[in-house]
This record gives C-alpha cells, sequence and structure tokens, in this order.
C-alpha cells in the first residue's frame, strides 16, 4: 500500500481539481476505516495526509477531513495517542473556520470522539 497506492493519492491530494482532492480523501478514509491498516501505518502514512487537507481552500473538502478524521479515530484499533492530540488540535481550529459548514462538522466529531471517551474535553 505504501509503495503502490500512497503516491497516487499523493498525486491527487495535490491536484487542482477538488473532485481528485475529495477522491483522495475518501480513498485514505476508506483504506484506515477498512483496509486492515496497523496503527503504524494509518498514523505514519496516512493521517499526515488527511491532516494536511484540513486546510484545503475549498471547505467542502475541509469539512469532510472533519467527518473523515472522526470516523478514523473510532476506526476498529483506533490511532495513537500522539494522534489523538494533533486530531483533537486541527478539529478545535476547525471550530473557528469561515464557513459554517466546517464548523459544525468539526463540532460534530469533536463530540464523537469525546462520547467514547477519548482524551478530549
Amino acid at each position: 500500500m505504501v509503495e503502490n497506492v500512497l503516491p497516487t493519492i499523493t498525486e491527487l491530494v495535490n491536484h487542482t481539481s477538488y473532485s481528485r482532492r475529495l477522491t483522495a480523501l475518501v480513498c485514505c478514509e476508506n483504506l484506515c476505516t477498512g483496509g486492515g491498516l496497523g496503527v503504524d501505518v494509518v498514523g505514519g502514512e496516512m493521517l499526515p495526509v488527511v491532516l494536511g487537507m484540513g486546510r484545503d481552500k475549498v471547505p467542502n473538502i475541509r469539512f469532510n477531513v472533519a467527518k473523515s478524521l472522526a470516523k478514523i479515530v473510532l476506526r476498529e484499533g483506533g490511532v495513537g495517542g500522539e494522534d489523538i492530540h494533533t486530531i483533537e488540535e486541527l478539529l478545535k481550529g476547525m471550530r473557528d473556520d469561515s464557513d459554517r459548514d466546517v464548523r459544525f462538522h468539526a463540532s460534530e466529531s469533536l463530540g464523537k470522539m469525546g462520547e467514547l471517551g477519548s482524551c478530549l474535553q
């Protein structure tokens, strides 16, 4: 996956087309939540890609990042403790986004993560 799939995803993440960047995000989410990847691959390879997309210029990408992050954290196997902190910081920052949908989905994701006893307050 790291050698064959990740380079293609990275190309899509950096593409000028919004729809291709969204496709990259969906691929990352699916690989993280259903691909049987270990915590080390999710945290070391996939999560940085998703987190970077949290600063995309298109609000639809940003709010989908917020939604995807909650699914990744809540997946079977979870994520590492340091990754939880990084995700929390991004989502808290997204609550102040200029777009109301981004703010909404960031708050929703933080709430879902908090309900399941993560370190979020």
